[in-house]
Parts: structure tokens; sequence; C-alpha cells
């Protein structure tokens, strides 16, 4: 995670509320410099990047915890008791497929994403918005039955979260 994620991780981390001994899956942890504050919760953890150079450096920023090269859309993840995805899912290649795959591997999800803005500036290129009705729509169409989204006010932009289970 690059640490102007923070602020939205803190909020995505504190409505996600993993218990000692729970196992949480994290999609898209980047660096992994946020994994030593969940470890120290008692909170066994596993994360997974598509990229193996984030995969390398959270191994050096949280050497106790557990990361993977892995695709969310595409392969299969070990059961837990949660899961987060803070920024990640606007660079989803199918949103559909991996929030169907985090169904089958968590009982709740967290995730949170920028909501359109308001000036209507044009995503980055691979990058999309979701407003709140297409994510709770996204949630329930994967399983989720108690999906609920609101905008939050994060330090930078309107931010959306979803907490499914």
């Amino acid at each position: 995670m690059h640490a102007a994620n923070f602020a939205d991780y803190a909020l995505a981390l504190a409505l996600l509320a993993p218990q000692p001994g729970e196992c949480l899956l994290e999609i898209g942890m980047a660096s992994g410099l946020h994994v030593p504050l969940i470890l120290a919760r008692g909170v066994s953890y596993h994360g997974f990047d598509h990229s193996a150079d984030m995969v390398n450096a959270a191994r050096r920023n949280a050497p106790n915890a557990m990361f993977s090269v892995a695709d969310v859309c595409h392969d299969a993840l070990p059961h837990a008791d949660c899961a987060l995805a803070v920024n990640t899912m606007q660079w989803w290649q199918s949103p559909t497929a991996a929030l169907a795959n985090l169904r089958t591997a968590a009982r709740r999800l967290v995730i949170g994403v920028p909501a359109p803005p308001a000036d209507g500036l044009v995503p980055m290129i691979g990058q999309r918005y979701f407003d709140g009705s297409a994510l709770e729509s996204l949630l329930r169409v994967a399983g989720f039955g108690c999906a609920h989204v609101f905008e939050a006010t994060a330090p930078r932009r309107p931010y959306l979260v979803g907490m499914a289970a």
C-alpha cells in the first residue's frame, strides 16, 4: 500500500474489524507498509497482488506475513474469515469474477474504491469508476447476501465503501 492510501485503509480496516485469531485476505496490498499494524491485532494475514515486485516489497516490509502473486479475477484464493480490498477494484479486468472469487474465499468483505469525481475527470487508462448502486449490485451478483455501500469523505476525494457478508 502506498502512504497516500493510509486514511482509506484505516477506514476500511475499522469497518472490517478483524478479531484476534481470524484470517484476513487482502487483495492488492502493494508494498505492505500497513501489514505490521494488522499483525499487531493478532490476525493471521495473507496478501495478494498481481505484481511480483509488490509481493517482494511486502515481504521485506512485513516478513512475518504471507504474500502471494495472484490474479483475483482468475486464481483460487484460500478460505478466510474476512477480506479487504482498498483502491484496487477500479483496476480489476473483471470485477464480477473477482468479487465472486472473494465470496467463495471469505465470509465478509470490505472494499473501498474512489467514487466518480464530480468534475467529470476521465479515469486513467485501465481504471474505471463505480457509483454506489453499481458497487452494491456487483456485490449482490457475486453472492453477498447482505451488501451495503456508502460514501465516505476521504481526505483526498469522495470514496465509496462496500460492506458485504
